[in-house]
C-alpha cells in the first residue's frame, strides 16, 4: 500500500527480473526511486527467438549509467632478498 513517504531510495538495476522486482517494491512503498546501472564490459549474445516484451517496470526518477572502473594500477614487485646462507662458525 502507498504511502506518502519522502524517502529516497538508489536501486541498482542489472535489466534481470529481481531488481525491476526491487524498484517496483519500492516504489509501492511509496520511495523516490533513482535507479543506477553499471557498464562493466560484459556483453551476452542477442536472444534468436526472444519473448514478447513485458509492460514496462514503474519508471525511476533517475537512471545513470555508470561508466567502467579504470584498471587498477600494477604494484611493482616487492625487491628480491638474497637466499640465506648459513655461516660457518
Amino acid at each position: 500500500m502507498p504511502s506518502s513517504n519522502t524517502e529516497t531510495a538508489v536501486v541498482l538495476l542489472s535489466g534481470g527480473l529481481d531488481s525491476a522486482t526491487a524498484l517496483a517494491i519500492a516504489r509501492a512503498r511509496g520511495l523516490r526511486c533513482h535507479a543506477l546501472s553499471v557498464d562493466y564490459g560484459q556483453r551476452q549474445p542477442a536472444d534468436p527467438d526472444p519473448p514478447r516484451a513485458p509492460p514496462p517496470p514503474p519508471r525511476p526518477l533517475s537512471h545513470p549509467l555508470a561508466p567502467p572502473a579504470p584498471p587498477a594500477p600494477r604494484r611493482p614487485p616487492p625487491p628480491r632478498t638474497p637466499p640465506h646462507r648459513p655461516t660457518d662458525p
